[in-house]
This record gives structure tokens, C-alpha cells and sequence, in this order.
């Protein structure tokens, strides 16, 4: 297996190329990284005042969407927890939200106003808008941080995109060096072709989508199933787009959901072993 990044984005999208590896191992990580990666969400609310014009379970809603970054490995599973679930240091963090507009008319609360005991588990952004507080306004609440997994519930989920495709190898012929009109390459959307000269090249093979335009307009010049362009599938080589929601870095997401794959295929090995 070989891996070749394409285009990074620091800690929040990367672009990647595996090679040599079958469809099943391709669709099993992207399921990983949605499914089984654990993180940190905010799980349940205690208000304590809420004045705005949110009911508490709307504003409960939009503090279990936001993204909570920090140290995974310290909190542990609820269900595997000391106490039983019920929820103690070892299981939860305890997020503060108090904030009221006074002497102004209007004050628009943000995840930045989440306080935290910790100075590693926090909102991923401090600028995500929570609600707008109106004059005499104020909500006070406790916002309960646990960990979990995307197959739990999706606020758990690390990733908001999370897809792969085939690797498309496209070769021009030898005719293309001399194609007086090279229509491929102002049909093509994704850039994959270029004209220097006369001559029509692939500059872009990784951004092709199959889409058959290049071949069409190919052929509306040299006739019917006659194109001089041909785009073929690696049926082992793909090419992953994974975009964070902050919660941890793409690289973070990739390797958690190896191990995790690993770990389940250990577990399988041991279950056949004791047939």
C-alpha cells in the first residue's frame, strides 16, 4: 500500500492518494473515520436561567452541535466509566455558559463564551454564533462534554465530508499533438487538460471525475467512437477528500481510524481462532 498526500489544508482538509488496496479496505476507512473515531460533544445542558427567546431545548440543540476540541484519551467512555454512567471527572467535562446583555441592546453569544475547567477541551472555534441576546436578556447553563462515536449519534462525527473515488488514468493519443480545435480542453470542468502549443497534454489526471465530457467533444471532432481520448479506472488506487469540523486534525482522523480497523480484525482473528 502507498500514500501520497495531494493537497492539505492545516488541520482541517486534506486530499490523499492510496494505492495498491482494495475497494472493500477504501469504504471500511471512510465508514472508520465517520463511525468509530472517538470524540467530544456536548451530550446534555442543565439551565439554570434562559430569558431569551430560544426554548432550552433549541439552545440545547445548537451547544450539541458545536465542535469540542481537547484530549480524547483522557476522558473516558461513559459506559466503561467507575461510575457507572451517571457522569463524573473521569467521564465528563463541564462547560459554563453565563452571559447577559446589559447595557446594550443586543449581544450575540459565541462559542468562545463557553468557559471550560480545562484549558484543552473547548469549543473548536470561538466564533461559531450561538444566539442573539435582546436588552435584560441572559442565559446561564452547564453544558456536559462527554466522548463518543459517529454510530452513537452524528455530533460525534469528526468529519463533514468524508468520500473517496477511483483513481482515472487518461491518455491522449498521438493525433492530439497535432489537433488544430482541442475542444477537451475547454470542456473539461476540472482543468485536467492544457494546450501548449498545438499540443494537448494532462497536467490534472488526479482531478478527473469520469464525466465523458473531454471524450464527447473529442469525438464531435474526429467522429463517432472515433475520441483520441481514453479515461480508464484504477480499480486499487483511490483518492480520499477529508474535511474536519475542528474537532481534530484530518492526520488525527486517518491514523484513529486505521486503529480502529486494526483492532477490529485482531478481535475477528481471535473469534475464528476459538471456533
Amino acid at each position: 500500500m502507498e500514500l501520497e498526500i495531494l493537497e492539505h489544508v492545516e488541520g482541517y482538509e486534506t486530499r490523499f492518494e492510496i494505492k495498491s488496496v482494495q475497494l472493500a479496505f477504501a469504504n471500511a476507512l471512510r465508514r472508520a473515520m465517520m463511525s468509530d473515531v472517538p470524540t467530544l460533544a456536548i451530550d446534555n445542558v442543565n439551565f439554570y436561567d434562559n430569558t431569551s427567546v430560544f426554548f432550552d431545548e433549541m439552545l440545547s440543540l445548537r451547544l450539541g452541535l458545536i465542535p469540542i476540541r481537547g484530549d480524547v484519551d483522557s476522558v473516558r467512555f461513559q459506559s466503561e466509566c467507575e461510575c457507572g454512567g451517571e457522569g463524573c471527572g473521569l467521564c465528563q467535562v463541564i462547560l459554563t455558559l453565563s452571559k447577559a446583555c446589559e447595557g446594550q441592546e443586543e449581544l450575540i453569544v459565541m462559542s468562545g463564551d463557553l468557559e471550560s475547567p480545562d484549558k484543552e477541551t473547548k469549543p473548536a472555534q470561538p466564533d461559531i454564533p450561538i444566539i442573539n441576546l435582546k436588552k435584560n436578556q441572559r442565559v446561564i447553563a452547564d453544558a456536559v462534554v462527554i466522548k463518543g462515536r459517529g454510530h452513537e449519534h452524528a455530533k460525534f462525527q469528526p468529519t463533514t465530508v468524508c468520500g473517496y473515488k477511483n483513481r482515472y488514468h487518461v491518455v491522449t493519443a498521438p493525433e492530439c499533438k497535432k489537433c488544430p480545435e482541442h475542444p477537451c480542453v475547454d470542456t473539461c470542468p476540472r482543468g485536467v487538460f492544457t494546450a501548449t502549443g498545438g499540443t494537448v497534454t494532462v497536467v490534472n489526471e488526479a482531478d478527473c471525475s469520469l464525466c465523458g465530457l473531454c471524450i464527447e467533444a473529442c469525438e464531435g471532432v474526429h467522429g463517432k467512437k472515433n475520441s483520441k481520448i481514453s479515461v480508464t479506472p484504477l480499480k486499487d488506487d483511490f483518492i480520499f477528500n477529508v474535511e474536519s469540523d475542528g474537532s481534530m486534525d484530518v492526520a488525527e482522523i486517518v491514523v484513529r481510524a486505521a486503529d480502529t480497523l486494526k483492532e477490529k480484525v485482531n478481535e475477528l482473528s481471535q473469534k475464528l481462532a476459538e471456533l
